[in-house]
């Protein structure tokens, strides 16, 4: 079941499949799941920020690590870095699976009548509105039909959203199928509300 990861402070849920790629192409490391992009000869190791007195340090060995900690210094982040290029392919990689993910999860609500926008679309993030507004005219936000019942579809902390409102007990239990299958399907954790 899909890999909760980092990337440089952002959280993503992503499919086994595509974290064992990146072990295999040797972008990262088994038990990399906090990914930071660095430079230079640390590039491809495991490093530990640990922090005394609101001052970071740095320790690129287990072994210096303990003495930190026998200092009282505080393990804050276990990390693994990453070189800017295999960074770069992982974000790249990252943002088109999610992107395929909500693509799917958007014409599927659309096909069976639980989307209906008058104007814009949900992938800016925006909450649909019933009232034109400075989101719907300057940022592309969804106008909300007589019919919508989606109000917004996000990531949240790595999680596919879609909030709902004004369905029933039979329009619930579709979408709690759907939920299960897009789960399967892009091996991801859907919050279907």
């Amino acid at each position: 079941m899909s890999k909760q990861v980092v990337l440089e402070m952002w959280v993503s849920i992503i499919p086994d499949k595509m974290y064992d790629s990146w072990i295999k192409r040797g972008f990262i490391k088994r038990g990399a799941y906090d990914l930071v992009e660095c430079e230079g000869k640390y590039c491809n190791q495991f490093c530990d920020v640990l922090s005394k007195d609101n001052v970071r340090k740095i320790s690129f060995s287990a072994e210096d690590t303990r003495i930190l900690q026998k200092e009282s210094w505080r393990k804050v982040y276990h990390r693994f870095n990453v070189s800017h290029a295999n960074m770069e392919i992982i974000r790249k990689e990252v943002g088109e699976w999610y992107k395929d993910v909500f693509l799917f999860v958007e014409k599927w609500l659309e096909k069976h009548k639980f989307i209906d926008l008058k104007k814009g679309s949900f992938r800016g993030g925006f909450c649909a509105v019933e009232q034109e507004d400075e989101t719907t005219r300057g940022w592309g936000a969804p106008l909300a039909g007589p019919r919508n019942k989606v109000v917004q579809i996000k990531e949240k902390f790595g999680r596919i959203v879609v909030y709902f409102g004004n369905i029933n007990k039979i329009e619930r239990a579709k979408i709690n199928r759907f939920a299960k299958y897009c789960e399967r399907k892009f091996d991801c954790c859907a919050d279907f509300f």
